[in-house]
């Protein structure tokens, strides 16, 4: 399965909407200016998204995942390579006077029982606290411009994945697409490569994505103007 021409630039505006969304309130919440590249959107198999990121960093990543249902069901996951993740977090918190700000773990969300040393709970709820507004800035632009209603659990760090699929929950199932984004995050003194990826819970889900995307296409197409 491939994005026909119109997907892909329809998928890009949403993602481009998203992250610019994104970078506004992180800019704001650390009062630092933070930039995120237009992301590169492809739709990639699952079993080709593990073998992506097994070959790019082994095993060396984390990620905060966001699970999601409604008229298309999957899980939404931000990845880092561990130690450029470690280093944007560190960014952000060193603008951060108080940790409280970041509020707690029990209350944003959860951290795979894997602990990392690297990490310090202050870390971990800065990646939560990332992971949440990244996540919900994609999916916001998702559910309001396709005009469908979506439900999410609550934030989830992963610190060990399971790569046939990249979110830690191996399918037993047949491989299908998944849509991955990947984009940089940039201040003055640093460059960090991220990657957003919504992992559907079927084929069946994406197709029904994809008819949505359709749909804001052919409207959209009707008005003569851009979404």
């Amino acid at each position: 399965m491939e994005l026909t021409p119109q997907q892909h630039d329809a998928v890009n505006e949403l993602a481009n909407i998203a992250v610019g969304r994104s970078a506004s309130m992180l800019s704001m919440m650390i009062n630092r200016k933070i930039e995120i590249d237009v992301p590169v959107v492809k739709l990639i198999s699952t079993d080709n998204l593990g073998q992506f990121f097994q070959e790019r960093y082994s095993e060396d990543i984390l990620g905060v995942s966001i699970g999601f249902d409604g008229e298309f069901r999957g899980t939404s996951t931000l990845i880092f390579e561990r130690h450029q993740g470690k280093t944007l977090v560190d960014k952000l918190l060193s603008e951060q006077l108080d940790d409280d700000d970041w509020g707690g773990i029990d209350d944003s969300g959860s951290v795979d029982e894997e602990a990392d040393l690297m990490l310090s709970d202050t870390d971990k709820e800065a990646l939560i606290e990332m992971g949440n507004i990244m996540i919900n800035g994609l999916m916001g632009s998702v559910s309001n411009l396709l005009q469908t209603v979506l439900n999410y659990s609550l934030p989830e760090l992963k610190l060990k994945f399971s790569f046939s699929n990249g979110s830690g929950d191996k399918i037993e199932t047949e491989p299908f697409n998944a849509l991955m984004l990947e984009t940089h995050f940039k201040d003055s003194e640093a460059r960090i490569e991220g990657f957003l990826t919504l992992i559907f819970e079927s084929r069946e889900h994406i197709y029904q994505f994809l008819e949505a995307v359709d749909k804001l296409i052919s409207v959209s197409g009707d008005e003569n103007d851009d979404f």
